[in-house]
């Protein structure tokens, strides 16, 4: 039936077409011809019919077609009036009701039990393993399993990897109680009987990842109490009954990632107490059902990375406490609660990159006491307040690259002065705030690049820092983007002559100190002194106090508070006078 042409496959729902015609009702109009007949003749098939012995209900349109010439032009007629899709899902299901006939008719191989039988086994085309009690039939092109194979029936492995089998014959394991590890990925399965596993109650790993299956029946697995690895990636599945899992009570691993899954059934994961490893990454889930999650308290590990996800329910992480990896990047998350992380205090890693988050809800973290990396790359974040990085007190890697971000609070960093390494490159800050490193100490790597570094006196204390900690800036050097020819050139490189030419030293628009070589400002602050003096003198008499020399230079200008500036020490500190930042303003 596969080779028959797919124009042959012609359907056509509703009535007769009139008096003479077949009988009215819910049935399909399908032309049946057969070889010897001269034009077509047409059948109503009720809907329902064709279930066979041993197999699900099959379609209700059966056709076996060996159209002669005569019918060719009646047959193009009936093609014209289906509708394209029923065709096409007419001719897929054919495709699997004749995989399930062929797989009825496969002859299975032998089982041997006998004292030679994995003599036996060695005569047949798969290499047999003793020592191991494995069977391995990797790589050889099969299409279908190989009828002189002899397999011992104490084998524990059997492996079936990167094949070409598309179907298998339902009682192809039945003799098999030894059998313990099953591989059947990166085959072409497209379909399975739920009696093939019912008889390996000792099975301990199932690996049908990298086929074609389009669906999974209800009590697949039921024979297989002892499961604890179970892998279904990269298949074609959209939806799993809720049921699929029942029974699997020592499940630890499972991989469903890289199917087609939409939705999840709220029950799917009930009783998988023993879990402790769940991917479901690479499908198209766009919301988690409130307690799906419910069940797996042992859950180590939980992969969501790459869906649709758009928020998060409240509470559906709550009962994860051993939880150390959650991966939740490459999703299309706007926004958080803040509550979404407050039971996972187990939690080492979060995954958050590639979203779209605005901001980092204040107490978003307190609940990860032991964290150890975050990533947020690649979101919308704009600004960090200082509230937002309390709570993993331990953290050691901070990914913030490829954001929005502006502006920080100074003592953004003060909650993780453990942090090794900070990557801020390509985001769109200009300069960041004095001191802001300096929380700091055990810092090993900073990526600073692709960010619009205004090198003007506010970047004066990144630019001195980068200097004294060369060494941690492991990617290329950040330039500045301006202003003027200051564009270009290597954001370590600039110096206090460079960035804060013509204005006035004072400690209030910088501070704490910004540390620079101050032979540059000693005849600046000498001269200002003298004026001082000078000044003082003029209009305070012989008795005034001016101070100077070794003590120190007020600026002129400056309000009372402003500090005194010591002319012997190396370090200063920079602001236009008030009437310019208020002109500025």
């Amino acid at each position: 039936m596969s080779g028959l042409p797919k124009k042959h496959f012609g359907a056509a729902a509703g009535p007769g077409p009139g008096p003479g015609g077949p009988p009215a009702g819910p049935c399909c109009w399908v032309p049946l011809c057969w070889e010897q007949s001269a034009m077509a003749a047409c059948s109503c098939v009720p809907a329902g019919a064709g279930a066979g012995a041993g197999l699900a209900p099959l379609p209700a349109i059966l056709v076996l077609l060996l159209a002669p010439a005569a019918a060719a032009q009646h047959h193009a007629d009936a093609e014209d009036a289906a509708a394209p899709d029923v065709v096409d899902i007419l001719a897929s299901e054919l495709a699997v009701l004749e995989r399930r006939v062929r797989a009825l008719e496969q002859p299975v191989w032998q089982v041997s039990a006998g004292e030679d039988r994995w003599l036996q086994c060695c005569d047949g085309p798969c290499r047999c393993r003793p020592e191991m009690r494995s069977l391995s039939c990797w790589r050889h092109g099969l299409t279908q399993l190989p009828q002189l194979q002899r397999l011992p029936e104490d084998v524990r492995s059997i492996d079936l990897y990167d094949n070409e089998l598309d179907f298998l014959p339902e009682s192809l394991f039945e003799s098999l109680d030894s059998l313990q590890h099953l591989k059947l990925h990166k085959n072409r399965l497209e379909d399975l009987s739920d009696r093939i596993f019912l008889r390996l109650s000792n099975v301990r790993t199932i690996d049908m990842s990298w086929n074609g299956l389009r669906r999974l029946p209800v009590g697949l697995f039921r024979g297989s109490p002892r499961l604890g690895l179970l892998r279904l990636s990269h298949n074609a599945l959209s939806q799993l009954p809720g049921a699929l899992l029942a029974g699997l009570g020592r499940l630890e691993e499972l991989d469903l990632a890289g199917n087609r899954l939409d939705s999840l059934p709220p029950e799917l994961f009930d009783q998988l107490g023993s879990l402790r490893r769940l991917r479901l990454d690479d499908n198209r889930i766009k919301v988690l059902p409130s307690g799906v999650f419910a069940d797996l308290r042992q859950l180590d590990f939980l992969s969501l990375r790459k869906n649709r996800l758009t928020t998060l329910r409240p509470g559906v992480f709550d009962t994860q406490h051993h939880l150390t990896v959650l991966e939740l990047s490459s999703n299309k998350i706007a926004s958080l609660e803040g509550n979404e992380f407050r039971w996972l205090r187990s939690l080492l890693e979060l995954h958050l990159g590639q979203n779209a988050l605005a901001e980092l809800p204040r107490g978003l973290l307190s609940g990860t006491p032991r964290l150890l990396k975050l990533f947020l790359y690649n979101n919308n974040l704009q600004s960090l307040g200082p509230e937002a990085l309390r709570g993993p007190a331990n953290l050691t890697a901070l990914l913030l690259n490829n954001n929005l971000l502006r502006t920080l609070a100074p003592d953004t960093f003060a909650a993780v002065p453990r942090l090794q390494k900070l990557q801020v490159d390509s985001n769109k800050f200009q300069f960041l705030p004095e001191g802001s490193l300096d929380y700091l100490p055990e810092l090993e790597s900073l990526k600073l690049a692709k960010n619009p570094w205004h090198c003007d006196c506010a970047v004066l204390y990144l630019a001195t820092w980068l200097r004294a900690h060369r060494r941690l800036v492991w990617d290329s050097n950040p330039k500045c983007r301006g202003p003027g020819d200051l564009g270009g050139r290597l954001l370590e490189s600039m110096t206090f002559d460079d960035l804060c030419e013509g204005q006035w030293a004072s400690m209030v628009r910088l501070s704490p100190r910004v540390p620079v070589k101050a032979a540059a400002m000693a005849a600046a602050a000498a001269a200002a002194a003298a004026a001082a003096a000078q000044e003082a003198d003029e209009e305070q008499g012989p008795g005034a106090a001016v101070a100077g020399g070794a003590a120190g230079v007020s600026v002129p200008g400056a309000a009372p508070e402003d500090t005194v500036i010591p002319l012997g020490a190396v370090e200063v500190n920079i602001s236009p006078p008030r009437d310019s930042a208020a002109g500025a303003a």
